[in-house]
């Protein structure tokens, strides 16, 4: 069966599992938990009332399948996410026609340790399902790209990608730009670029789309129907972040602006998914992106109008798609998770450096085209399989920290005169906690991504759990804790880690903080 595989579906998988270890063998081989992931050790997360209703079937297979509870499993879970990212990759390798050994490993590279990836680890519980939705995506583009007009196709295709987008919305992007891609590349390929077959595509690729929300919407509604839920409000799902023409128009110019300068600001960072030095090689990938796709549009163009126009129309579009969930989602609510599409660029740009490789003549861009897109990218995936380190380096940290901290706590709790394991515990402020001691490690302050964000375990909504898992500490909680703070004797409590900020107050352990 080996003998069947082609040797580059082979290096491909290979290369992916090599740079998997290499950057994720830190989070493979430890357990780290923080935010969504604390509460969800034994879940895979919302499902139906946030529009994820494949998720939500999934959960039940693997259930019925394995006959247990859901287990967030590092070694596992992550074995199956790079399974999932191999197969994926060599479609896209087939789809692409991508044939050199240095593209493939470099792919692999990519799409195995891009920040999403990185992110996704974090939250270890749902990696190996939203990378189902990777695979189901890539499945259901190619079914739409390779045969124009085959109704079959058309339908499997889209209902692939509505399955995707039922995991987690934002593959619907993914599955965008792949198309609009493979479209530039047949229009590149077309010599005889007539117009009615251009905008046959266009019609065809567009009733897909119809087709894919059309799937995912029914089967939304349908399963909300069955099940007798709504749509949650949360990130404003139940409006589906409708703008009105103004804010499209407005998310567009964003999209635009984003895949030329990403963002810095503060408020942003957490989606941008080329921090410190790889900033500098982003920018230089999209300077050689515009010189070598304007060289071909203007190749093109001189050889055939209609398909220099063509191809420069569909170039024109690939910053939109590549950056579309800006145009689905307000600013506010996008994050590292939402941003795996921004694999399609370097896809797309070793494809791009391969084609003119083959077809141009002769010429300095043929000469240095290849070498320099290697380069480019070779130190991307060297960045990313460091950063994706040091993030789990920070992680690491943050849960021992986050450990000891806690960990002292309870041992204050247990230490109040008068203490009994009977006695409910009331947390005031806990949201809010402030230690003057606690450390600030500057050094990582660049690591922004989610979930590696210092005091999300001590802060966040998690904490309490947080304290069950992994220090062994789960009292009875009192949650209203309105007519505790309004007696004296609380009101005279200190915060923690003060002194006098832990008390017994009518037989409850009250803990101000």
């Amino acid at each position: 069966m080996m003998k069947r595989i082609e040797r580059k579906h082979k290096l491909a998988a290979i290369s992916v599992f090599i740079w998997g270890i290499l950057a994720h063998g830190m989070m493979l081989f430890n357990k780290v938990s923080a935010m969504d992931e604390v509460h969800n050790i034994f879940h895979v997360g919302a499902t139906f009332t946030l529009g994820r209703w494949m998720l939500g079937l999934l959960d039940v297979i693997v259930r019925f399948l394995f006959g247990s509870e859901q287990y967030s499993l590092p070694l596992f879970n992550g074995l199956c996410s790079f399974l999932l990212i191999a197969v994926a990759e060599i479609l896209l390798l087939n789809l692409f026609e991508i044939k050199k050994d240095s593209s493939i490993i470099l792919i692999s590279g990519i799409m195995t340790m891009f920040p999403v990836v990185v992110g996704l680890f974090g939250y270890m519980f749902t990696a190996p399902y939203y990378l189902a939705g990777l695979l189901l995506s890539t499945l259901g583009s190619i079914q739409i790209c390779r045969c124009h007009f085959r109704l079959w196709r058309m339908v499997s295709g889209s209902l692939l990608i509505s399955c995707a987008m039922g995991i987690y919305q934002a593959w619907l992007p993914y599955a965008l730009c792949i198309m609009l891609m493979f479209f530039f590349k047949e229009t590149v390929e077309d010599d005889q670029a007539e117009w009615k077959a251009f905008f046959m595509r266009i019609v065809h690729y567009g009733i897909s789309c119809v087709l894919i929300l059309t799937f995912y919407l029914g089967i939304m509604y349908l399963t909300l129907g069955m099940l007798g839920e709504h749509l949650s409000s949360y990130k404003r799902m139940d409006t589906f972040n409708y703008p009105g023409v103004r804010g499209y128009i407005e998310r567009i110019i964003l999209a635009y602006k984003e895949f030329f300068v990403p963002t810095t600001d503060p408020d942003f960072i957490r989606y941008n998914m080329y921090p410190q030095g790889m900033a500098v090689a982003y920018k230089v990938m999209v300077l050689l992106l515009v010189i070598l796709g304007g060289n071909l549009v203007v190749r093109l163009f001189n050889k055939n109008k209609r398909q220099g126009i063509q191809g420069g129309v569909l170039l024109l579009g690939i910053p939109m798609a590549a950056n579309f969930i800006f145009i689905m989602v307000i600013r506010w609510f996008i994050y590292d998770l939402m941003m795996y599409t921004s694999v399609m660029l370097f896809i797309f740009f070793i494809w791009l450096a391969e084609y003119i490789n083959y077809h141009e003549k002769s010429g300095i861009i043929k000469k240095f085209a290849y070498k320099a897109v290697v380069c480019v990218i070779a130190y991307a995936c060297v960045f990313y399989c460091r950063y994706a380190n040091i993030c789990y380096l920070k992680a690491d940290l943050m849960q021992s920290q986050a450990t000891e901290w806690l960990t002292t706590l309870i041992t204050r709790i247990e230490s109040v005169e008068g203490y009994s394991d009977e006695l409910p515990v009331a947390y005031i402020n806990g949201s809010n906690k402030l230690d003057k001691n606690w450390p600030q490690i500057k050094e990582l302050d660049e690591i922004t991504i989610e979930p590696y964000t210092w005091e999300c375990v001590i802060n966040d909504n998690s904490w309490t759990t947080y304290m069950k898992y992994r220090c062994g500490f789960e009292p009875v909680i009192i949650e209203d804790t309105e007519a505790l703070e309004q007696k004296d004797e609380v009101l005279e409590m200190t915060a923690y880690p003060d002194s006098d900020s832990i008390k017994l107050v009518d037989g409850v352990i009250v803990v101000k903080f």
